[in-house]
């Protein structure tokens, strides 16, 4: 069974304090907000850690959310 919902989300995204204090500078980190509005309604939180170098094509990142109501 299959439901669908529509809606919208809006992202804010920060440095987080320390910022690029993680593994001696080879990460930073961000501090991630949503807020989700129309068929759900909710906030959530979460970090990003991206790190390496976007210009070479050696780069990635991790992300972790939780959703709150």
């Amino acid at each position: 069974m299959r439901h669908d919902r529509q809606g919208k989300r809006q992202l804010r995204c920060h440095d987080a304090p320390g910022g690029s204090a993680e593994l001696d500078g080879a990460v930073t980190r961000f501090e991630l907000f949503k807020t989700f509005h129309g068929d759900l309604q909710g906030t959530g939180t979460g970090v990003m850690l991206p790190g390496g170098d976007p210009k070479a094509g050696e780069a990635g990142y991790v992300a972790a959310a939780v959703s709150l109501r």
